[in-house]
């Protein structure tokens, strides 16, 4: 009786480490997601955006510390309706670049997703808005250091999985001491 027991709670507790494992790799593996799909053999250049994924702030200058909210609206730009397919929960995130362009923070990489199909309908002319109070940007790094004052550029960032061309249009934040 005891050794079938122990049988069953080994069984159970590999069973619930082969699960993580599942997730965290999914994790792992969405952790770059790609900003933009282009379909095949078209240059950015010859390719007219579909949607326009926009970052905005409340405001232009923070004082350093300051939380940044953060939110990404998506804008349908075509005359007609989009069904968009995201491949994980999360649809939307954001990338905060540094003055050189060099990637500081990245919220994917701070977020659980699950990896999921997800939808979002948009009509001609509609947006959508995806907003990051819960998930608002310290001025940190991607291992939680303070930045340094100066000018940052906040890159939105989306799960898509449709072959859909987007217009990024980032938002710019001035980080001052006090």
């Amino acid at each position: 009786m005891k050794g079938s027991f122990l049988v069953g709670k080994a069984r159970a507790i590999l069973i619930v480490i082969i699960m993580t494992l599942l997730v965290l790799s999914g994790v792992l593996a969405l952790r770059n997601l790609p900003s933009v799909q282009l379909k095949p053999s078209e240059s950015p250049e010859a390719v007219q955006a579909q949607i326009r994924a926009q970052a905005e702030t409340e405001r232009p200058v923070y004082s350093l510390g300051e939380r940044v909210n953060i939110t990404i609206e998506v804008h349908n730009l075509t005359n007609i309706t989009l069904s968009l397919t995201f491949g994980v929960s999360l649809q939307a995130a954001y990338i905060v670049d540094d003055s050189d362009n060099s990637e500081v923070y990245n919220l994917w990489g701070h977020v659980a997703v699950l990896a999921v199909l997800t939808y979002l309908e948009l009509e001609p002319g509609q947006h959508h808005q995806y907003n990051f109070t819960d998930h608002a940007w310290w001025q940190v790094d991607d291992r939680g250091s303070q930045v340094a004052p100066g000018i940052y550029t906040i890159v939105p960032s989306l799960s898509l999985y449709s072959d859909v061309t987007v217009e990024l249009a980032p938002a710019t934040v001035d980080v001052r001491a006090p």
